[in-house]
């Protein structure tokens, strides 16, 4: 049964294919082979979609959240302009 907290078994995380690039060139005089360009290229595909949200997170949903603590009376919170 798969996990609900985790990728699927044979699913592997950005950060999986990142530590694979990582461990693979590290010590490496000859740079990265065909597998470990073809992570890195699935990496930075996967990362776009996980930037936009995160980007939407950063420059809407926070600010809103923290503009309606401020309307509801919340004390200064860092980061915002001091009152």
């Amino acid at each position: 049964m798969p996990s609900r907290c985790g990728p699927e078994p044979n699913e592997h995380t950005i950060g999986d294919r990142l530590g694979f690039v990582i461990v693979g060139t590290l010590a490496s005089t000859q740079g990265p082979n065909p597998s470990h360009t073809h992570h890195m290229e699935l990496a930075e595909k996967e990362f776009a979609g996980v930037r936009a949200r995160l980007n939407t997170l950063l420059k809407t949903t926070l600010p809103a959240l923290a503009d309606k603590l401020q309307k509801a009376g919340s004390p200064w919170l860092e980061g915002q302009a001091v009152p």
